[in-house]
């Protein structure tokens, strides 16, 4: 399942990147958010493996496809200026509200 995983979010990073000009980045980090969403509603929701296995594809999907389009919509707001600096406080942010949220 985990190989699954990863394909899937190898397949889910590139063409997020590649989709992301012509759908911008705004639409496609919210269909990315709702599809990671809906994969975490079939494990609950879907009974048997083939609930787990379509999660795991849907979560593999959207594991690391926020990750450009969070850094690049940053750098479009904010500019290059400090985008390493905006970035990490984001992605700190982020991990820290993923604590609380277990």
């Amino acid at each position: 399942m985990f190989g699954l995983m990863m394909a899937a979010s190898i397949v889910g990073s590139t063409s997020t990147g590649m989709a992301s000009d012509r759908m911008g980045r705004k639409t496609l980090l919210t269909v990315v958010y709702t599809m990671r969403g809906c994969g975490y509603a079939a494990m609950l929701l879907v009974p048997g493996s083939l609930g787990l296995w379509v999660s795991v594809a849907a979560i593999g999907f959207s594991w690391n496809a926020d990750a450009s389009l969070t850094t690049t919509l940053i750098a479009y707001i904010y500019g290059l200026c400090a985008i390493g600096a905006i970035a990490g406080v984001a992605y700190a942010i982020r991990q820290i509200g993923g604590a609380f949220g277990v």
